[in-house]
């Protein structure tokens, strides 16, 4: 069975078995099912920081075009290819659509 493509409808957290840290100066998540770990720059922490709660891709996308100097139509792409990447990599939970 395929899994349905997120949408701006999308509810997402990130996973809970992540440990957020800074290593020598740069912010790195560890999965602590995988042992595997990801560095993020700063709009990767961004993205992290709001899904400290589950979260609409819409509400997220709005909040990053708050920070970030650039279009909703631009980002959302860009946003719903991360978040797709980070679902496969299990970094995210999908709690709605």
């Amino acid at each position: 069975m395929t899994t349905p493509r997120l949408t701006v409808d999308s509810i997402v957290s990130r996973a809970k078995r992540l440990l957020d840290l800074e290593v020598h100066g740069e912010r790195v998540l560890i999965d602590t099912a995988s042992e595997n770990y990801v560095g993020l720059d700063s709009v990767g922490g961004a993205i992290y920081d709001a899904l400290a709660e589950p979260r609409s891709v819409h509400d997220l996308l709005a909040h990053l075009t708050s920070l970030y100097d650039d279009p909703a139509g631009a980002m959302a792409g860009d946003l719903l290819e991360f978040l797709e990447a980070e679902r496969a990599a299990h970094r995210i939970d999908v709690i709605a659509g």
